[in-house]
């Protein structure tokens, strides 16, 4: 799989999933961080708050085969690689 690397591709990944229906993308979201977490997904901040979930699934639905989008965000203790190849990444996040 081609893809740009980011920042935090110098990190060793915590958790890979993958999404195929744009629907289903916030949802998966929440439901990765809430697994790698070891909470419930009703206990972690809203998606919203970290990103508009409507505006991620239309830049990741967008693009044709031909280009690639990618959006790196931080959510809930986690940084989040969400591409539109339907891969979704998560790091712990070295934010404070």
């Amino acid at each position: 799989m081609n893809r740009q690397q980011s920042p935090s591709d110098q990190r060793k990944a915590r958790y890979h999933t993958e999404w195929n229906d744009e629907k289903l993308l916030p949802i998966t979201i929440v439901r990765a961080v809430a697994t790698v977490s070891n909470r419930n997904p009703t206990e972690i901040e809203p998606l919203c708050d970290a990103i508009n979930p409507d505006a991620l699934v239309t830049l990741m639905t967008s693009c044709n085969d031909s280009k690639s989008a990618s959006v790196t965000f931080s959510y809930a203790g986690y940084d989040v690689l969400v591409q539109n190849t339907g891969q979704i990444t998560l790091w712990k996040s070295t934010e404070s």
